[in-house]
């Protein structure tokens, strides 16, 4: 036997306090739980301790010490007496084993691996707990402390059959052992010992609906010795359960469950997503290295739940033996042949790939390798090494301001993006950096004239500011035939002329004198608003009035919300085709508008998407009688044919009929500095529409929900799956007791909170909320926008319901291919947006309310609910 290196540093001090009950550094000695160590006692002098180490590592039984023994034989009676050396060599279960009859199977277990070593040499006993280090009669010690386990054990037992038996046999020395210890037999005649696992500890589950979202956390392992019963029952009765210990550095504990399915439960076809995301499969198939036993067994477990999976591992191993029998080459063929055929027999799950493999903490898994690349339907998987950290309020709010400052302050004009949560009081860090600012000219732009208003009477009582008027809030009292005439002059994109059709309208003798002066007092507020020289609000339609001469006079703009998705977006404009044929009776065929108008409907006869160059608007066209936005269509270049049988499923704004959409320009000055605040923004898009160069991001502190969110992702809740549920939002609200809801407008019920239409929404501040829709867009809207930003793309793209990565999240989702990554992340970013706003809507971030949102989309920070 090897003399053992007692060399103890304080490395080896730590495992030593770590797995074992006590270490003594005075007297150098190490205490364990008696009842977690097993013993053998080999007596005959010719058996090699290499060979047993060997054999304990060929079966997974790693030796943690060995003594060197002394024992007294007699020959016969009477005769003169001897001392015979001999050793003992001792394992260390992973937990302790308390009951007297799983006590004793384990030693048989243990004896009959090792019983090529003369039977009536061996003898399994008990062993004394303590290690002294300095005992002369040591001979080894692994100081890893290396632990053996349940699962582990009753497997290579019965490898150990298999390999010496042959298939043709050993499943009755299965039986005999099974009858002589009194153990139950699986369907399959293996031994009934099973490892499962707990989810409570860590996650959430259901069974029925098997709905599973991730938390923070690791499954709880527990191991199953099932004994014959008088009944015949399983579970509880006739077992004993035993906690398996969870240590980084622990042999793998892996689920079984005996299960009647003669298929797998993934296709072939999931190798090949495996082969692209797994860089240990990779390496296992190329051969650029052997890998580990623990390695081995993980992605094997993987493996063996796809079709087609056992045979590529069995191969895959050949390839790397010298042949099929012998050990040699990088794994031992006979062995994994064996182990492999046990696995799948006993029917393993996935192996946690924490448990197992190298690349775990830098890959975006969801749990196991199955789970990964083909999530179960109907449920979102988070993937354990989410980038997701959470913050106080308070260093979340502190970091806000520090990025607020850092770009206001930035000497530039770039547009500075920034993403901050929901609900961490982005307007009152604004309000308080304008007041302590007054020298510095500061724009802010709001979605809407309420949110100016509210924003404008705060910093009022504050500072010095001023607010753009706006018709819209006096429009009720003005005449009929003006207020059509405004609200058409807007309609048709002319602000410009707004203004001079209001002072003609003020000159005329014949208007009513109330008109006249609601219509001056909004010209002189105009008047005040411009010529200014303090901060200002004004709305995002205001904003991009906005001349070159008007925006150099502040120092920057901050807009609120994300703009593209609060104006451009919206600013969808539809022409029928029927409309453009009636302006061509107007308009001389050889005008720039008449020609731009024959160009664009040449191309409908066969193109889906199409460019056009711009033109200028002429003030001739301005007699065209026509609801259609002609200075908005002379300025667009990028278009979108719908045909008429296209219509499935489109929002309620759209007109039937064949006909073009585009969106209004969106332009930004570039010799202005632009800051915008929002939870929705995200920073691929404004690469995507304004240039990497020109933006400058900035990734807030998230802090955690003071709130509960909920996730139902049993139903997809899209406008279709919805109509296809009759009463499906009377039932949610029966389940949730909640009367606050926000869905889709055509199921709103009058609200005017409804996707779409909830941005800077306070009135539903800490009250609990149903959101109850997955918000998708048409199809075609997805590829107008990346059209319009400029990218080629199949305008013939096509959705499909398949497994997706985004962000930290796998799931199922109707989206484009991976070539398409540009529309699916166009059409993420509008869901995500929606949904995000509408939870905001309740502020969870510093109520405690709670939200439900209804919905296939991931929302971070959700929790998974069940829906009956």
């Amino acid at each position: 036997m090897p003399d053992v290196k007692l060399q103890i540093d304080e490395n080896d001090i730590r495992i030593f306090k770590q797995k074992s009950e006590e270490y003594n550094h005075d007297d150098r000695c190490i205490r364990f739980n008696p009842s977690r160590l097993f013993s053998l006692n080999f007596e005959a002098s010719d058996i090699p301790f290499e060979k047993v180490i060997q054999t304990a590592v060929h079966y997974e039984l790693p030796v943690l010490f060995a003594y060197q023994t002394a024992v007294i034989k007699q020959d016969r009676p009477f005769s003169k007496e001897y001392i015979h050396k001999g050793y003992q060599v001792a394992f260390l279960n992973d937990v302790p084993i308390t009951d007297p009859r799983a006590r004793d199977i384990m030693k048989n277990a243990i004896a009959t691996i090792f019983s090529q070593f003369k039977p009536n040499d061996v003898d399994v006993t008990d062993t004394s707990n303590t290690v002294h280090l300095n005992d002369p009669s040591l001979q080894y010690l692994d100081k890893s402390i290396p632990e053996v386990n349940i699962e582990a054990l009753f497997r290579n037992l019965t490898i150990r059959w298999m390999m010496e038996y042959g298939n043709t046999h050993y499943k009755s020395k299965i039986k005999r052992f099974a009858d002589d210890n009194g153990l139950k037999l699986t369907s399959k005649n293996l031994l009934d010992v099973s490892v499962s696992f707990d989810p409570s500890n860590g996650m959430t589950k259901n069974e029925e609906s098997n709905n599973m979202i991730v938390k923070n956390g690791k499954f709880s392992p527990s191991s199953f010795i099932i004994y014959k019963t008088q009944d015949g029952e399983k579970l509880p009765n006739g077992s004993i359960r035993y906690e398996i210990k969870y240590d980084d550095g622990s042999y793998p504990h892996v689920d079984t469950k005996n299960k009647s399915s003669s298929h797998k439960s993934k296709r072939s076809l999931n190798i090949n997503k495996i082969r692209p995301q797994c860089q240990l499969f990779r390496e296992f198939e190329d051969g650029s290295r052997s890998l580990s036993r623990l390695e081995l067994t993980g992605l094997s477990t993987s493996l063996l739940q796809v079709e087609s999976g056992r045979t590529l591992v069995t191969e895959i191993m050949n390839k790397y033996s010298t042949d099929s029998d012998s050990s040699s080459g990088k794994y031992p063929y006979k062995y994994w042949r064996c182990n492999l055929a046990y696995m799948s027999q006993m029917d393993y799950e996935s192996m946690r790939c924490d448990i197992f493999c190298p690349y775990a903490g830098t890959c975006n898994y969801t749990g196991d390798i199955i789970s990964t690349v083909a999530p179960e339907r109907k449920t979102i998987a988070k993937s354990v090494n989410s980038r997701d950290q959470f913050h106080s309020l308070d260093d979340a709010e502190a970091d806000f301001k520090h990025n607020l400052s850092a770009a206001l302050n930035a000497d530039d004009t770039r547009i500075h993006a920034i993403n901050a949560p929901v609900g961490i009081g982005k307007s009152t860090i604004v309000l308080n950096y304008m007041e302590k600012h007054p020298h510095q000219r500061i724009l802010v732009a709001l979605s809407t004239n309420d949110l100016k208003n509210e924003l404008y009477d705060k910093a009022r009582d504050r500072f010095t500011a001023v607010k753009s008027p706006s018709i819209a809030e006096f429009r009720h009292k003005l005449p009929l035939k003006i207020r059509e005439q405004i609200e058409r002059l807007y309609q048709l994109g002319k602000p410009l002329v707004v203004t001079e059709f209001i002072k003609e309208t003020i000159a005329d003798e014949n208007v009513d004198k109330d008109c006249a002066d609601l219509l001056r007092g909004y010209l002189n507020d105009l008047t005040t608003f411009h010529s200014s020289t303090c901060h200002a609000f004004t709305t995002h339609a205001r904003l991009l009035t906005f001349d070159h001469w008007v925006l150099k006079q502040y120092d920057a703009v901050i807009v609120d919300e994300d703009i593209i998705m609060n104006c451009m977006i919206p600013n969808q404009v539809q022409i029928l085709i029927t409309e453009f044929k009636k302006i061509l009776e107007q308009v001389g065929a050889g005008s720039d508008l008449a020609v731009k108008i024959t160009k664009a409907l040449k191309p409908t006869e066969s193109e889906s998407l199409f460019s056009l160059d711009r033109i200028h608007y002429d003030r001739a066209y301005d007699d065209v009688l026509t609801h259609i936005d002609l200075p908005s269509f002379c300025a667009a270049e990028k278009f979108y044919f719908r045909r008429k049988s296209d219509e499935n499923n489109l929002q309620e704004s759209y007109r039937s009929g064949d006909s073009l959409i585009f969106f209004q320009p969106l332009k930004l000055n570039p010799q202005v500095k632009y800051i915008m605040l929002s939870a929705t923004i995200d920073q691929k898009i404004c690469n995507y529409y304004w240039g990497s160069n020109r933006v400058m991001f900035y990734d807030c502190k998230k802090a955690a929900y003071t709130g509960t969110i909920n996730q139902y992702t049993e139903h997809t809740m899209s406008r279709s799956d919805i109509a296809k549920k009759p009463g499906i939002l009377e039932r949610i609200a029966k389940f949730t007791g909640n009367k606050n809801c926000i869905t889709f407008k055509k199921h709103s019920d009058g609200s005017a909170i409804y996707f779409g239409k909830t941005t800077g929404v306070d009135v539903l501040k800490g009250m609990d909320l149903d959101i109850v829709g997955t918000p998708h867009q048409p199809e075609f809207l997805y590829k107008l926008f990346a059209y319009t930003m400029g990218y080629n793309i199949d305008a013939d793209a096509r959705m499909n319901y398949q497994a997706v990565m985004y962000e930290d999240y796998r799931f199922w989702f109707m989206t484009f291919d991976d070539d398409n990554n540009v529309l699916r992340n166009i059409q993420f970013w509008m869901i995500q947006s929606e949904l995000a706003q509408a939870v905001g809507r309740a502020r969870p971030l510093k109520e405690k309310c709670t939200v439900n949102v209804f919905s296939n989309f991931p929302v971070p920070q959700a929790v998974a609910g069940v829906f009956p």
